[in-house]
């Protein structure tokens, strides 16, 4: 398991555009810099285009396209979904367990799977996925998902939590655990819209029936302004998201 986590982290880090664009411009402009002999200039000229890259993918516009390229259309059915899967998004811990948020993602999804539960009242409400932590598996993530269904009314009674799958490619196969469910078992899934492509793709290996039900997705402008081409830190951070999603969905077609 400490394996596991070491290279998943590992592999998040070392494709995190920020670490790996700054660190080779500056092996770049180190060699520049101790070139004795020879002309530098092209060294210097890569490393003033890797920051130009840099710039771009901490921009709104290249965020947004990067973002919008994972989006799918959701199914226009009317089938009822027999489970709805809300996948975990991870947890902001506090200084105690009182303190303890779901991120943005895990709150956005229980309250899209909610809003979707009630539609469909008799469905079980499976919240899905464990923590991998250094320090071992941890299911507070889906506790506080689980704290905040309840808030938005849904009984204690009419929610489940799935806890052996740390992954998405394990979320088919951790629901397939519950009592009762099968592979002809109906499943809607709630995630992020950056997520689902590769959520869905994952329980139609597993399931007949998929209902794709992504978090309604923030707005993004299209009209472009002065700001949606000037880098900030939250664009950056989508921009390595969607880098990261395309990574795993890539990994786990090859792998598979």
């Amino acid at each position: 398991m400490l394996l596991r986590i070491a290279i998943f982290s590992a592999g998040k880090t070392l494709t995190d555009p920020l670490l790996v664009i700054l660190t080779l411009a500056a092996i770049l402009l180190f060699f520049a810099a101790r070139r004795t002999s020879g002309n530098p200039r092209r060294l210097i000229v890569i490393s003033i285009l890797l920051t130009i890259a840099l710039w771009l993918l901490s921009t709104p516009l290249v965020s947004g396209l990067l973002t919008r390229s994972l989006f799918i259309t959701p199914d226009a059915t009317d089938v009822a979904p027999d489970v709805i899967v809300v996948a975990s998004g991870g947890v902001v811990l506090g200084a105690n367990p009182e303190f303890d948020t779901p991120s943005y993602a895990s709150n956005a999804r229980i309250i899209a799977g909610v809003q979707w539960w009630r539609q469909y009242p008799h469905a079980r409400l499976v919240l899905a996925g464990a923590d991998t932590w250094p320090g071992g598996r941890s299911t507070r993530s889906l506790e506080v998902m689980r704290d905040r269904a309840i808030e938005h009314g849904v009984p204690p009674s009419a929610i489940e939590l799935e806890t052996w799958s740390t992954s998405t490619r394990e979320h088919p196969l951790g629901l397939l655990k519950l009592r009762g469910i099968t592979p002809n078992t109906r499943v809607g899934v709630v995630s992020s819209a950056w997520h689902m492509r590769r959520a869905v793709n994952e329980f139609r290996r597993h399931f007949r029936t998929v209902i794709v039900h992504p978090v309604p997705a923030r707005r993004i402008d299209r009209v472009l302004y002065i700001n949606s081409i000037l880098p900030d830190e939250t664009s950056l951070g989508a921009t390595t998201s969607a880098l990261h999603e395309w990574i795993g969905s890539a990994w786990y077609a090859l792998s598979r």
